[in-house]
């Protein structure tokens, strides 16, 4: 059921959309459902390879069982009917650009909105040609995923895509193409005591970045290695303490601006890092030691972090085996100070990924293994999964 309250949803049913004018009284209005598809509802609205795009249907179009539109005054919904509702929902609605796999079609570059996908590739190309094409234009960059959404030549239910990634089904891609990724590393308390827990010569090095003016700054994944939702991540079969570290994930342009933020899974080997602080690249960057997805949350950042709770429960055998979490107001280091030292003698023309850091770390007692279902979660996001394996 879907209901809107000047412009907000609230419910709707298949064969009625329910209004509120802006006078507060709710309506219904009634209408026929749209066929149903002998294919799945993703491929009923998916414009067969290689032919154009219908035609959008003017407003009123649709079959509707009585004589007379809703009132000007009312909003309704009815997306498969009424490209009006496009209008609405892409402007008053967060938006989250995302990538997917057709099997028909490859890769593409979608606008979320809701549990609906729009595919904006025509209009977009890559997230490494929205990136560059935002650089010092962050909110008319935005605005232009609004209007493409417009013309999108169909669209896919959220729903349809969250299984585990095979060419000829539809999956989630990992949100970025090009980018590179790079990590934050001792930005909460929680991080700084367990540095020094693992290091088996006490971590002062750790004490003293996490308080020194220069943050800690390492890389950690080429964008083609990044694995995306319901994708593998990976634990190395030569360590023997390895746990996943939940992080926000800033998204910047060639020109430094943060344009949004995602979800990220950092792959860690406790064991091999704690051992000397040295070996940081072997426990951090190996085959599917980085996730990140399901989407970009989009909006500018500045100074300061978007308050967001960050969750992350790890299943076994279909029990919860660890469970934990934190807020983004618990890192030390603001946001525009991580990214101004990042680039300060490196450039990424397409644009770069940039891991947070993590406040959520396991006890001591506990490790991965394979089989097991990573579970992150930033609230107004969405969630992150994942399933371990060795590598």
């Amino acid at each position: 059921m879907r209901v809107y309250k000047n412009g907000v949803l609230i419910g709707a049913g298949p064969t009625t959309s329910f209004f509120v004018n802006r006078g507060g009284r709710i309506g219904a209005w009634h209408h026929q459902p749209p066929a149903r598809a002998s294919t799945t509802s993703a491929a009923a609205t998916r414009p067969p390879a290689g032919s154009a795009a219908p035609p959008p249907k003017k407003l009123g179009s649709p079959s509707i069982t009585g004589s007379t539109f809703p009132p000007s005054n009312s909003i309704i919904h009815n997306r498969t009917q009424c490209r009006r509702i496009h209008y609405l929902e892409a402007n008053m609605t967060q938006l989250f650009l995302v990538r997917f796999h057709d099997p028909a079609l490859g890769s593409r570059v979608g606008v979320q909105i809701g549990a609906t996908v729009h595919d904006v590739t025509e209009e977009v190309g890559s997230v490494a040609m929205w990136l560059r094409a935002s650089a010092g234009r962050v909110d008319a960059a935005i605005a232009d995923l609004r209007q493409a959404v417009h013309s999108s030549p169909y669209t896919v239910p959220t729903d349809a895509l969250n299984h585990e990634p095979a060419p000829d089904r539809l999956h989630w891609l990992p949100p970025v193409d090009a980018q590179d990724v790079w990590a934050a590393g001792v930005t909460y308390e929680r991080s700084r005591i367990a540095r020094q827990e693992e290091a088996k010569d006490g971590g002062d090095v750790y004490a003293r970045v996490y308080v020194a003016e220069r943050p800690e700054l390492f890389f950690k994944a080429r964008g083609p290695w990044v694995v995306g939702p319901y994708d593998r991540v990976g634990i190395r079969h030569d360590a023997t303490w390895n746990v996943p570290e939940p992080e926000l994930v800033l998204i910047i342009n060639p020109a430094l601006e943060i344009v949004g933020f995602t979800i990220g899974s950092d792959m860690s080997s406790r064991d091999i890092e704690g051992e000397n602080p040295l070996y940081l690249p072997q426990a951090k960057i190996y085959t599917r030691s980085c996730a990140l997805g399901p989407a970009i949350a989009l909006g500018k950042v500045d100074n300061v972090w978007p308050a967001k709770r960050i969750a992350m429960q790890i299943v076994r055998n279909g029990a919860v085996v660890f469970s934990g979490e934190t807020h983004t107001g618990k890192i030390r280091r603001r946001p525009d100070e991580l990214v101004a030292y990042l680039g300060r003698a490196l450039k990424f023309p397409d644009g770069v990924a940039l891991m947070s850091g993590t406040g959520i770390v396991p006890e001591d007692t506990f490790t991965l293994t394979a089989g097991d279902e990573v579970q992150i979660t930033i609230e107004d996001v969405g969630t992150l999964r994942n399933v371990v394996a060795v590598v």
